[in-house]
């Protein structure tokens, strides 16, 4: 019996590498959004299928489907799920059985009610309505089109954001002028997330949905016309239980940079990325950095006009925070990005361990990889170089995968 061996790598590492001599290499892409289908999820059964399954695992009520990023022609052995670990078998043409082994550095498979469920950040519709979840998470999350607000639960807490929206522009003498409330009205959704039009008057919304997280892009198309103050973005953010802003205690509280959403015993359950905004072109150098405010309850974010009217930036202009739950490695597993001049050679090192079944000959080891840049990283400054036993890939000195393209997103790459 013959073995290919996948491995399987989700982690957020931000590598900034330029200006450091390194060589690139063309194989990963810039992940792209399906903000209109949504994956069959029906299942597939057949001989091979129930002549390799327990009478146990064909009860599983994932029996038959296919997890997300599965490799293709393929079954899966659904007895042998682990946490980090997924086992397939496919039929070669000449009859020749193959086991593919999928091993990944962050969990494949979460255990509810004594079983192993498939980790799959995929959006589903709701029945009968117009929301979109994705529960087959640790942290599951929704977008409610209907009630209008964006979720995320962990551990029987939950946080709601992006609920009652309303713009203000907020002159030089803090006088506010209300502008509208958000109207979800004219959307598109699919399996990666939710796009508005105009969500607000000359502005979209886009909600990208990915593992324990939900991705706010506010993006305005043409200048507003205003000469001075805020761009006032008003959130009415409602927790569940005690949680808080830990970073926001009193009214009119200012804060700069990503906030934590604590209990009162100061646990962390939620975290909210610093807002930033950037234009169409991406240049670093014009990048907004923006203040969070408490304003009678609710979460303002205060875009200075003096920044969106730069001769610089050109429209469209996108706002961006990030929603995230606490749980996506335990903190000691990231090893962060260890960057030094040294690139590589001090760089972030994490271990996949695949066990290989006896009996077998390994034919072949093949990988997918994401990176998520975020914040003031761009796409072009994360990288990723594969090491088994000396032997690297890509194999040329001084070359790495990577996406070499401005502004955020998600890098995937699969050899």
């Amino acid at each position: 019996m013959k073995a290919l061996i996948v491995l399987f790598v989700s982690v957020l590492c931000l590598i900034p590498f330029k200006g450091i001599g390194q060589e690139a290499m063309q194989e990963m892409q810039l992940g792209s959004n399906n903000y209109s289908t949504f994956s069959s999820r029906t299942p597939v059964i057949n001989e091979l299928l129930l002549s390799n399954t327990s009478l146990l695992g064909q009860q599983h009520p994932e029996f038959g489907i296919l997890p997300s990023q599965s490799p293709n022609n393929c079954i899966e052995l659904i007895d042998d799920r682990s946490e980090f670990g997924r086992k397939f078998l496919r039929i070669k043409p000449n009859g020749d059985e193959e086991i593919l082994i999928q091993t990944g550095y962050t969990p494949l498979n979460y255990l509810e009610n004594g079983i192993w469920r498939s980790v799959d950040d995929r959006l589903i519709k709701e029945p009968n309505s117009n929301i979109y979840g994705a529960s087959s998470q640790i942290a599951p999350t929704k977008i409610d089109v209907d009630a209008g607000f964006i979720e995320i639960n962990i551990l029987d807490e939950t946080v709601r954001m992006n609920k009652n929206l309303q713009l203000f522009h907020e002159d030089g003498n803090g006088i506010e002028t209300f502008i509208a409330s958000a109207n979800w009205n004219n959307y598109s959704a699919g399996e990666n997330g939710v796009y508005v039009t105009d969500i607000f008057p000359n502005m979209d919304m886009e909600v990208k949905a990915g593992r324990g997280n939900l991705k706010t892009n506010y993006i305005i198309k043409t200048s507003l016309g205003f000469l001075d103050g805020n761009l006032v973005i008003r959130d009415d953010v409602q927790f569940s239980n005690d949680l808080h802003f830990d970073e926001l205690q009193n009214e009119n509280d200012i804060h700069s940079g990503g906030m934590t959403m604590v209990n009162n015993s100061n646990t962390v359950y939620f975290e909210l990325g610093e807002a930033y905004g950037y234009d169409i072109n991406a240049n670093k150098d014009y990048t907004g950095f923006f203040d969070y405010r408490l304003k009678n309850g609710d979460l303002d974010i205060l875009v200075p006009v003096t920044w969106m009217n730069n001769p610089n930036l050109q429209y469209p202009l996108i706002i961006d925070p990030t929603f995230t739950a606490n749980t996506t490695l335990a903190q000691g597993a990231i090893a962060g990005s260890g960057y030094n001049a040294a690139c590589f050679n001090g760089g972030c090192n994490y271990n996949i361990n695949a066990t290989v079944p006896a009996n077998v000959q390994v034919t072949d080891v093949q990988w997918s990889f994401n990176y998520q840049a975020i914040g003031a990283c761009w796409l072009g400054d994360g990288a990723i170089r594969f090491n088994i036993n000396g032997c690297l890939s890509p194999a040329a000195a001084g070359f790495f995968w990577y996406c070499n393209l401005i502004g955020g997103g998600t890098c995937t790459g699969n050899n």
